[in-house]
Parts: structure tokens; C-alpha cells; sequence
């Protein structure tokens, strides 16, 4: 996580947050951002509606649901086969997941500070 990236101004918005503690590429925001607008799509449809490759589009979702942000729904083709579709889930689900991660990060900053005047002298 890069803190510095996260501004320290009054002005900053939910998308620096989330960039911040979640690692966020603009791309990977924006892929979110489909996904919660569209419903669940498969990466072929993210792709078109992104202007990327398919290939590229997977690579892009495939963050988004390892950090637990997007939900990855395996689905049966008839006639057989499987296909995937990717879900984002609720701002509100996010909104909890970034106050877990801030929080979390707060608690092991104070540690770090509480460390100071050892680790300095020492």
C-alpha cells in the first residue's frame, strides 16, 4: 500500500481510497465500475465494453476478485461446457471491506509508532 498515494486533503474522493488501500490501478476502478453498471457480465462482454481484448479484460477482473471485490460466478452453457461471469459487488460491501483495511492499517501504524524510541536508540 502506498499511503503517500492517498491525498491529504479534505478534497480527496472514495476512488483515491480505494486505489490506495486496495492497490488500484485506474484500470481496475474503471473494470469495477462496468461491472457494478452492467450486472454480471463474462469477460468477453467487460471486453467490448472497455474496448480491450478479452485476454485483456480477464487480467483486469481477475485483481478485482482476488482482493474479494468482484465475484466470480461460474455458470453451464447448454449443451455443455462452463463459461465465467463476473459480478461487482455492492458499494456498500466495498465501503465495509475499506473501513477493515484502514482500520487494520491504523492499528499496525500505531504499533510501528509505539516502536519508534526503541528501534531508534537501539
Amino acid at each position: 500500500m502506498n499511503i503517500k498515494a492517498f491525498p491529504r486533503m479534505p478534497s480527496a474522493h472514495c476512488e483515491q481510497a480505494l486505489q490506495c488501500f486496495f492497490e488500484l490501478t485506474e484500470h481496475e476502478l474503471r473494470v469495477y465500475r462496468v461491472l457494478l453498471g452492467n450486472g454480471p457480465t463474462t469477460a468477453q462482454d467487460l471486453a467490448d465494453l472497455i474496448g480491450k481484448d478479452r485476454s485483456t479484460a480477464y487480467r483486469m477482473v481477475t485483481p478485482l476478485v482476488e482482493m474479494g471485490m468482484v465475484i466470480k460466478e461460474t455458470r453451464k452453457q447448454k449443451g455443455g461446457g462452463i463459461f465465467h461471469v463476473y459480478r461487482a459487488k455492492d458499494p456498500e460491501m466495498i465501503q465495509q471491506m475499506l473501513k477493515e483495511r484502514i482500520d487494520s492499517w491504523y492499528v499496525m501504524m500505531k504499533k510501528v509508532v509505539n516502536r519508534t524510541s526503541e528501534e531508534l536508540t537501539g
